[in-house]
């Protein structure tokens, strides 16, 4: 008896690490015209001194900054949470995945009142 116990505790525990380790599905639609996806051959990455599209600031190494200053501001519409604008642009190049416009390079419109 204290085994089968044992067993089927470590099953749930088991089943429950698993749970956690899956991305959550994005469960509102999104608008396909706010969002876009990255096309094979276009770079992933920002030119040095852009303007921070989450919050207005113009930055050496966005990378940094967005890891620094944004955290969990980057999901793709299949749930999958990255660490900055590059590597969400990057996940939307290979898996085909949409996500949104204002991560598209050359979209550097900021308006202070940005919907995360």
């Amino acid at each position: 008896d204290r085994d089968d116990g044992e067993r089927a505790e470590a099953s749930r525990a088991a089943s429950s690490r698993a749970r956690r380790a899956r991305p959550k599905q994005v469960e509102e639609e999104v608008d396909p015209a706010e969002t876009f996806v990255v096309m094979k051959g276009e770079s992933s990455r920002m030119p040095r001194g852009c303007c921070c599209v989450l919050c207005g600031e113009t930055v050496d190494v966005m990378r940094e900054h967005e890891r620094r200053c944004h955290v969990g501001a980057f999901q793709c519409s299949c749930g999958k949470a990255c660490s900055c604008s590059e590597d969400l642009r990057r996940h939307s190049r290979s898996t085909g995945h949409r996500i949104h416009r204002r991560f598209k390079l050359g979209w550097e419109r900021w308006d202070g009142d940005v919907e995360m």
